[in-house]
C-alpha cells in the first residue's frame, strides 16, 4: 500500500473514531437530561431506543469502513497486476527490437558477403589452372592435416576434391581474418585467395555456391572461436610466416 493510501486511511479512521466519540457523548448528555426531566419509564424507553439507534449507526459505519478497505485492497492488487503487465510488455518490446536489430545485421552481412563474392568473381582470371601451390598448414595442425591437404593422398573422385578444397580454403580464410585483426594481412591477400579458390573450383567442376559456403563457414568459425584470440603470441608469429609464404606462392603462380 502506498504512503498516500496510508495517509487517507489514517484520516478516515480518525474521523470515524471522533464521530463515534462525539455521538456517544451526545447520547450520554441526552440520557442524563431525560432522566431528570421525564418520567422514569418513558426516560428508560427513550434511552434504550437511542442506544439501539447508536448501535445501528456504528454497525453501518463499520460496514462502510470494511467495504472501503476491501475496495482499496482490490484496487491495489489491480494496480500491481497492471504494473506487472506493463513491465512484461516493455520487456517483450525490448526483446523484439533486439531481435529486429540482429536480423537486420545478419541481412546486411549476407548482402555484404554476396557483394564481396561478386567482386571476387569479376576479378578472377579467365583461365583456370589445375596445379595449385603447396597447401598452407596452420602451425598447430601441420602433422594432423598433411594427408588431407596433399592431393596425392586424397581419395579420387570429384566429391573428395570438393571436400578437400572446402576444408583447405576455409582454414586459409580463417587465418586471413585472424591476421587481418592483428594488422598482419594485406588488403590484397583476400583477392589472391579468392582467385586461387576460383581456379581450384573450376579445375574440379565444383558448384558455384561452394565459394559462398566456404566464405560463410570461415566467417562463422572465426567469429565463434578466433575473434578474441590474442595477437602478441609466438604462435601468431609462426602462423604469419607460413601464411605469407603461402600468399606469395599463390600470387606468383597467378601472375605466371
Amino acid at each position: 500500500m502506498s504512503i498516500q493510501s496510508l495517509i487517507i486511511w489514517f484520516f478516515v479512521w480518525s474521523a470515524s473514531v471522533v464521530c463515534a466519540l462525539w455521538y456517544l457523548r451526545e447520547n450520554r448528555k441526552l440520557a442524563e437530561r431525560w432522566q431528570t426531566e421525564l418520567p422514569t419509564d418513558l426516560a428508560h424507553s427513550l434511552i434504550e431506543f437511542t442506544w439501539r439507534r447508536s448501535l445501528q449507526f456504528f454497525a453501518v459505519l463499520l460496514c462502510a469502513l470494511l467495504a472501503m478497505a476491501i475496495y482499496s485492497w482490490q484496487l491495489t492488487q489491480s494496480q500491481k497486476a497492471l504494473e506487472h503487465i506493463t513491465i512484461e510488455r516493455n520487456d517483450h518490446e525490448r526483446k523484439m527490437n533486439d531481435l529486429k536489430k540482429q536480423v537486420k545485421a545478419a541481412t546486411d552481412n549476407e548482402i555484404k558477403l554476396k557483394d564481396e563474392i561478386k567482386r571476387f568473381n569479376d576479378s578472377k582470371t579467365a583461365n583456370a589452372q589445375k596445379d595449385q601451390p603447396s597447401s598452407y598448414y596452420p602451425p598447430t595442425a601441420q602433422s594432423g592435416i598433411e594427408a588431407l591437404y596433399s592431393p596425392e593422398n586424397v581419395a579420387s573422385g570429384s566429391q573428395a576434391e570438393v571436400d578437400r578444397l572446402k576444408k583447405q580454403y576455409e582454414e586459409i580464410l580463417v587465418n586471413n581474418m585472424y591476421l587481418k585483426k592483428c594488422g598482419k594481412a594485406q588488403p590484397t591477400d583476400i583477392h589472391i585467395i579468392i582467385s586461387a579458390l576460383s581456379q581450384a573450383m573450376a579445375s574440379v567442376n565444383a558448384p558455384g555456391r561452394l565459394q559462398y559456403d566456404i566464405l560463410t563457414s570461415a566467417r562463422g568459425s572465426y567469429n565463434e572461436i578466433y575473434s578474441k584470440s590474442a595477437c602478441d603470441t609466438k604462435e601468431m608469429v609462426a602462423l604469419n610466416a607460413q601464411y605469407r609464404k603461402y600468399i606469395d606462392a599463390i600470387s606468383k603462380q597467378l601472375s605466371d
